[in-house]
C-alpha cells in the first residue's frame, strides 16, 4: 500500500521556492475527465497522465510554456525538465508534458516546423494559449536550433532574443525578392540583464533573429536577406506564426546557431545545439527570477496538490552538478520545503506534531548531507510510505547510531531519539546503505481506524428520490474514521462518497480513505484540498 502515491521525483538541484465554493459545479466537472494523474505501465517507468483542466488554478499565469518544433529539440529539452510527466491538454500535438524547472511549473508543447504542417507548433502554440480551458502561461520560451549571420555569429553560439523581426510575406521586385518585415518586440526588456547573461552564459548573443517559413540553404538567398535586414542575427521559423498571438504574453527565443543557411547545408550539428539551447534555460531563468523580471507562486493549496502529483513517494537528489559548498544552501532551502510538505501528511493530534515534523526534517536533510559530501555518494534519497520512512544512498555504510560530537547530524540524531524513539513514536534500523524509520504511531491509528471506526455505506441511501440522506454508518464518538473506496465502481456512487467526507471533515473529524486508483486518489485530493490537513489517502 502506498501513502503518497507512486512516482519519484529527481531533484538536480533546481531552485525551488518556498511553498506558500462552488464545490457542486467544480467536482462534478472534475469527475466527468477521464485521467486526472493516473499511473500507467510501472515496468516502463511510472508514466503519469496529468489532465491540464484540473490543475487551472494552479497553473493559470504561474507556469512556463516551452516550445520545440522537432524531435532533436523536444529530446533536448525533456532531460532538463525534472520529474517531467505526460500532460493531457485534448490537442493533437507532437508532445506534451508538464514538469518543473528552477522551481517553476513548466509546460513543455511540441510540433513541427513551419506553418503548413498539421502538426506546426506555431499553429498549436495558437490555439493552446486562445483556449479558455487551458491556463495561461507566465512565459513563453521558445527554444532550439537555429541558422546564424555567418559575419556575427559562430557555429555554437547561442542567440537569446526577445525581438523578433517576420519575413514571411515576399513579393518580387524586378528579379530580386523582398521581403516585407514586421517587427516584434516581448514585453520582457533583455537589456537590463545583458550583462550578466553574457557573463553566465558562454557563447550567448542578444539581438534580433528573422522568422520565415524558409530552411535556408543557399548562399545568394541568405545574403539577400542579410543585405536587407543586416542587423539580424540568424533567423528560424516558427516564431513569426505564434508571436502575434501572445499579445501581453512574453517571450523569449532561445536557439544555438547549428549551420549559417548556405549552399552546404548540413544537420550534424543540429544534436549539439539543441542541447547548448536546452542548457541554457535554467541559467536565463534564473537570471530573469533574480532580477524579478518573472515570478512564480507554489505555495497556494491547488499548487500544492500538483506538487504532490509530480513528485509521487520518492526524493532523489543528485550530486552531479552542484559542489560541496552550495550542497548546505540547496538543502535547506530547496529540499527541505519538499520534505516538509510530505511530513505533514503524518502529523496528527496525539503523536505527531509540528515539533517533529521539524526535527525530523532537520535529521532527514542532515543524513542527505552527510551522505553526499563525506560517504562518496552520488545519490542520496528519501521514500516516504504510510507507515515509514527510507533514507537511502549509494556511499559508504553508516548507521545514524554511530553518530558522535555536536555537529549538525549528531545533534539532529539525538534530538529524534529523545522526541521518537525513546518514547516508541519512531523505530530506527539500518541496512544495506538503508535508514529504515518505522512510524510506529502512524500505524497504530490507521490500524485502531479500521478496527473501531470503519464506515460503511448506509444501503439505499446512494440515489435515493428521497432527497439528502447520510449515506455513511460508523460507531457513534469516533473521531478518525476509516473509509474503502476500493470496491466502487460508479462516479456517481463516488461523488457522494467524497461529499460525505467532506461533511466529516467540516465536523472536525480525520478521514482516511483507501482507494484502488492513483486516479481515484487524486479525485478525492482536488474535491477536498481545503481540508488536507485532516485527510490521508491510501492507495493499494
Amino acid at each position: 500500500m502506498d501513502w503518497l502515491g507512486n512516482g519519484l521525483y529527481t531533484l538536480y538541484f533546481n531552485k525551488l521556492q518556498r511553498p506558500s465554493r462552488n464545490w457542486v459545479s467544480k467536482k462534478l466537472r472534475m469527475r466527468t475527465n477521464k485521467l486526472l494523474c493516473t499511473q500507467q505501465n510501472l515496468a516502463k517507468g511510472a508514466n503519469l497522465n496529468i489532465e491540464i483542466q484540473n490543475y487551472v488554478d494552479a497553473l493559470n499565469d504561474n507556469y512556463l510554456l516551452i516550445v520545440t518544433s522537432n524531435s532533436i529539440e523536444k529530446n533536448a529539452v525533456n532531460k532538463v525538465i525534472a520529474n517531467r510527466k505526460n500532460l493531457t491538454v485534448h490537442m493533437s500535438t507532437g508532445g506534451c508534458s508538464i514538469g518543473l524547472l528552477d522551481g517553476m511549473f513548466v509546460v513543455h508543447l511540441t510540433g513541427t516546423s513551419g506553418l503548413s504542417t498539421e502538426h506546426s507548433v506555431s499553429r498549436l502554440v495558437v490555439e493552446f494559449v486562445s483556449r479558455s480551458n487551458i491556463p495561461t502561461p507566465r512565459l513563453v520560451y521558445l527554444v532550439g536550433f537555429c541558422w546564424g549571420n555567418p559575419a556575427t555569429t559562430k557555429i555554437g553560439d547561442i542567440i537569446i532574443s526577445s525581438t523578433i523581426e517576420s519575413l514571411n510575406h515576399r513579393y518580387l521586385e524586378g528579379e530580386e525578392t523582398r521581403y516585407k518585415r514586421t517587427q516584434y518586440r516581448s514585453s520582457i526588456d533583455l537589456s537590463f540583464i545583458a550583462q550578466e547573461i553574457n557573463r553566465e552564459i558562454p557563447n550567448s548573443k542578444l539581438g534580433e533573429l528573422g522568422s520565415l517559413e524558409t530552411l535556408l540553404s543557399s548562399n545568394s538567398e541568405r545574403d539577400s536577406l542579410l543585405q536587407q535586414c543586416p542587423h539580424l542575427i540568424g533567423g528560424e521559423m516558427e516564431a513569426f506564426g505564434f508571436v502575434p498571438s501572445l499579445r501581453q504574453i512574453p517571450w523569449i527565443v532561445i536557439k544555438s546557431v547549428s549551420d549559417f543557411g548556405c549552399d552546404n547545408f548540413e544537420r550534424s550539428n543540429q544534436t549539439s545545439s539543441a542541447t547548448s539551447s536546452a542548457l541554457t534555460l535554467p541559467v536565463l531563468n534564473k537570471l530573469l527570477k533574480d532580477n524579478s523580471l518573472i515570478d512564480f507562486s507554489i505555495s497556494k493549496p491547488d499548487e500544492l496538490l500538483l506538487l504532490d502529483c509530480l513528485f509521487g513517494s520518492e526524493i532523489r537528489v543528485s550530486r552531479s552538478s552542484i559542489n560541496s559548498d552550495e550542497l548546505n544552501d540547496h538543502l535547506n532551502d530547496e529540499v527541505g520545503i519538499i520534505i516538509e510538505r510530505k511530513l505533514e501528511y503524518y502529523l496528527n493530534d496525539t503523536s505527531y506534531d509540528r515539533s517533529f515534523l521539524r526535527y525530523f526534517c532537520d535529521l532527514i536533510l542532515e543524513v542527505l548531507q552527510n551522505s553526499l559530501k563525506h560517504s562518496g555518494a552520488s545519490f542520496a534519497s528519501v521514500k516516504f510510505h504510510q507507515n515509514k520512512i527510507i533514507i537511502n544512498d549509494d556511499g559508504d555504510n553508516f548507521s545514524l547510531e554511530n553518530l558522535k560530537g555536536d555537529n549538525g547530524g549528531a545533534s539532529s540524531w539525538r534530538r529524534i531519539k529523545s522526541y521518537g524513539l525513546d518514547t516508541n513514536l519512531l523505530s530506527y534500523s539500518f541496512k544495506k546503505k538503508s535508514h529504515y524509520f518505522e512510524m510506529n504511531a502512524a500505524s497504530k491509528e490507521l490500524m485502531e481506524a479500521v478496527k473501531n471506526c470503519k464506515a460503511s455505506i448506509v444501503p439505499s441511501t446512494i440515489g435515493s428520490g428521497y432527497g439528502r440522506q447520510v449515506a455513511l454508518s460508523y460507531k457513534e464518538g469516533c473521531e478518525i474514521i476509516y473509509l474503502e473506496d476500493s470496491n466502487v465502481r460508479m462516479t456517481s456512487r463516488r461523488i457522494v462518497l467524497i461529499g460525505e467526507v467532506k461533511r466529516l471533515l467540516e465536523e472536525g473529524k480525520k478521514v482516511y480513505v483507501k482507494v484502488s486508483d492513483n486516479a481515484y486518489a487524486e479525485e478525492y485530493r482536488l474535491a477536498l484540498k481545503e481540508y488536507s490537513d485532516n485527510l490521508r489517502i491510501l492507495t493499494e
